[in-house]
């Protein structure tokens, strides 16, 4: 343990620092003469300005933690982000970036302006602080020291996925030759979203699960020749665009088309194969006129016959399921039956996901500590009339977030949940509250 007297050392050193011009040798030295033998050093300072007759000196006292720090891009983003807080004035922040990968932390320093905000640039490299590596994702906290010496706790942590690039997605080859009206799959990032063209005529849309994987369901153009060279691209979270993948797939008219979603059971996106309607319409083309088809399921390692339909007189079928289908991933598979019960032909493989399970309540929505401005950064009031920004936990992983405001119901503002189900949105900049308490 140390001596009083080097822990006095010590804190004489701070008294000196901070109120050189309040030293009063007697009073010092009767205060002095009246400490403890034992003590830590702060408790010894704290009596020996109670001694000289300094009441409740605040310089004292090491500075609350930084704010949260804020980042001024979204949790994923392609250029390195702009992180903002508040801490004390002339305060030395210490901003930390630990990165996911296991690899070395980097840190920024940078000092408080006289109204205590501070910002940092993690792509500068000025002020003796390096550009932070792209294409990794990062969990940064900041502490603070202010101009007497004392340094404050860690702020609460925030994550963001600084990435740059994003790969061409891939498309499964899962047969050559289809149906005019056929599904895709492949993989991708996690939350992309998927563009697929036949020729330069976009064709499908989708979304990548939390996994990366998608599946597609598209009609090819019309076209003189079998054979449609198509490419598909990727738009990941941070906005990068992938190069496109190209495949081709040849078109027979003879071939039985897959068993799709019925418009009106797809809920999801229109093609992705997803939907919350536990029993489903199925349909399909290219059968036989009035032909009939049976349509098989297999799930769990067991293949069941959902139904049969009769195809009208352009080959199109359509069957509707009486009984819910499990939530999960079904492969369904058509057969066309002839008069005598002999299979005439086969379609290829789709898979339908069934999720028909209802999402948690997400946590309310709170203002970050960048648009809250009253007396502390979370107590949901601010003098910002527009673009405010929310944030909030507890979504699916990618869901899509609506936030609404007022009694009356609002949109003000859309986006996408990260891979921890994390959100976070700006209103729209159109809406503009007249009212002083809104809630969302």
């Amino acid at each position: 343990m140390t001596s009083p007297h080097q822990q006095l050392s010590w804190a004489f050193k701070r008294l000196a620092q901070a109120q050189s011009n309040r030293l009063d040798n007697l009073r010092f030295n009767a205060a002095f003469e009246a400490l403890p033998d034992e003590g830590a050093p702060q408790q010894i300072l704290a009596q020996l300005c109670q001694g000289m007759g300094m009441q409740n000196p605040q310089w004292l006292k090491a500075p609350d933690p930084v704010l949260l720090p804020c980042l001024a891009h979204t949790a994923n983003t392609k250029s390195a982000p702009v992180i903002t807080g508040t801490a004390e004035a002339g305060a030395t922040v210490t901003l930390t970036a630990t990165p996911a990968d296991g690899s070395a932390v980097q840190t920024f320093t940078v000092v408080a302006n006289a109204s205590g905000a501070w910002r940092v640039d993690t792509g500068a490299a000025i002020g003796g602080n390096t550009a932070l590596l792209a294409n990794k994702a990062y969990t940064v906290q900041a502490s603070q020291t202010d101009t007497a010496g004392n340094t404050s706790a860690v702020s609460a942590s925030q994550t963001f996925n600084y990435d740059t690039v994003a790969l061409a997605p891939i498309v499964n080859i899962d047969s050559a030759t289809v149906a005019q009206v056929f599904a895709l799959s492949g993989t991708a990032e996690a939350g992309a979203q998927i563009r697929v063209f036949d020729g330069t005529a976009l064709v499908g849309t989708t979304t990548a699960s939390n996994t990366g994987t998608w599946t597609l369901s598209v009609k090819a153009v019309d076209s003189t020749t079998p054979l449609h060279a198509m490419s598909a691209t990727q738009t990941d979270l941070a906005g990068n665009q992938s190069a496109a993948t190209n495949f081709t797939r040849t078109v027979d008219p003879g071939q039985l088309s897959q068993a799709l979603l019925a418009t009106a059971s797809d809920s999801s996106t229109v093609g992705d194969g997803i939907t919350s309607v536990g029993a489903p319409q199925l349909t399909g083309s290219n059968a036989s006129a009035f032909g009939t088809v049976q349509v098989f399921d297999t799930f769990g390692g067991n293949t069941l016959l959902l139904g049969s339909a009769v195809a009208d007189a352009n080959g199109v079928w359509a069957l509707g399921l009486t009984n819910p289908l499990s939530d999960g991933s079904h492969v369904l598979q058509v057969k066309e039956i002839g008069s005598s019960g002999a299979v005439l032909r086969s379609s290829d493989n789709n898979t339908v996901r069934i999720d028909t399970a209802v999402p948690v309540a997400l946590s309310k929505p709170v203002l970050d500590p960048l648009s809250d401005l009253g007396t502390s950064n979370s107590d949901g009031v601010t003098n910002i009339v527009k673009d405010l920004i929310y944030s909030g936990t507890g979504a699916e992983a990618y869901a899509t977030i609506r936030v609404f405001a007022g009694t009356n119901s609002v949109a003000v503002g859309t986006t996408q949940a990260d891979s921890t189900g994390t959100w976070r949105v700006s209103t729209a900049s159109g809406w503009n509250p007249n009212a002083s308490t809104y809630v969302y």
